[in-house]
């Protein structure tokens, strides 16, 4: 692992490599049950991505830093935190799919059904046309966070 780990940091030192990096590092570090390690890895790499220019077009890197710490969080049962993160790459990606979802399902989870129920409206009117066996499109359908429904 330490040797893949030296290879990944000699891949490059733009931002958009170091992030990619210390996502590939956290991935791995979660691998090994080294939650708090993969965690402060994906801060830093958010951190990095924070202070990168904004630009038009896909994002680069192409997973954005704040929605991978989002789903990380989430995953760990950290859906308050999660929820933030989502928000922060909505911010640099609006309307980014992944990034909606997330927050859909962390507002969800923290009780926050408004926000949860606006989100998976947005991701309805960008799923519009996706095939009808889409795997995420009936968790999109309208109330899909009321307790009767679940």
């Amino acid at each position: 692992m330490e040797k893949l780990s030296q290879q990944i940091d000699g891949c490059g030192s733009s931002p958009g490599a170091r992030i990619m990096g210390m996502q590939v590092k956290a991935v791995l570090a979660l691998e090994d049950e080294r939650q708090e390690q993969a965690l402060k890895l994906l801060r830093e790499a958010s951190a990095i991505e924070d202070e990168m220019p904004f630009s038009f077009g896909p994002p680069f890197p192409p997973k954005p830093a704040h929605e991978l710490l989002g789903q990380v969080l989430f995953k760990l049962g950290r859906a308050d935190e999660a929820l933030t993160e989502f928000q922060k790459s909505l911010e640099r990606a609006p309307g980014r799919s992944l990034s909606l979802l997330g927050l859909a399902r962390a507002a969800a989870k923290t009780g926050n059904h408004e926000l949860a129920a606006e989100s998976y409206r947005q991701l309805r009117g960008i799923w519009h046309a996706a095939d009808p066996d889409w795997p995420w499109l009936e968790e999109t359908q309208p109330d899909p966070v009321l307790p009767s429904k679940r």
